[in-house]
């Protein structure tokens, strides 16, 4: 069987924009696996307190995992959220447990929907520690937290070049 230049396989599975098309690719061979994985792994979604637990125990971390790959981490209570117009938690959620052994942030960090009390910002820069300063990106979009902690939270982003808001309330 003929071999394919690598560029045009990684060209083609640059067009390749169906998430299980790009599973299955990474199944073929190494040939098509690392461009596929590049694209599944660009952006990942944490929806609920036990996602980034599940991450760790199944990604590799490190230069030659699929979290060096991650561009865009998304970090939500979707489970916890109605569809009102403003900022609508419905109960009190606890603090997210974040339990990353090895911390990673890529440049750009999405909170969405997000209730921010002292104790899960807290949590969240104590499990994060120094590998907040690799966000240039950070985009709060419908969140509730107290101004005291937001000045907090703030602070521990020095290299931030970019930092977008919207709708956000006061507790």
């Amino acid at each position: 069987m003929p071999v394919l230049p690598q560029e045009l396989i990684d060209h083609i599975i640059d067009h390749v924009g169906d998430r299980d098309c790009l599973k299955t690719c990474s199944l073929v061979c190494s040939q098509w696996s690392a461009r596929s994985r590049k694209h599944l792994f660009v952006r990942v979604d944490f929806t609920s307190a036990r996602d980034p637990e599940r991450w760790c125990a199944c990604v590799r971390p490190g230069p030659s995992g699929p979290s060096s790959l991650v561009e865009t981490l998304v970090l939500s209570d979707s489970d916890t959220h109605t569809h009102a117009p403003h900022p609508g938690i419905t109960h009190e959620p606890s603090p997210m447990p974040f339990s990353i052994s090895s911390p990673f942030l890529p440049f750009v960090l999405i909170i969405w929907e997000w209730r921010m009390n002292t104790d899960r910002v807290s949590s969240m820069l104590h499990s994060f520690g120094s590998s907040l300063e690799n966000v240039t990106r950070l985009t709060l979009e419908r969140i509730i937290i107290h101004p005291a902690t937001f000045a907090i939270f703030i602070n521990h982003f020095p290299r931030l070049d970019d930092l977008s808001i919207s709708t956000i309330g006061l507790p």
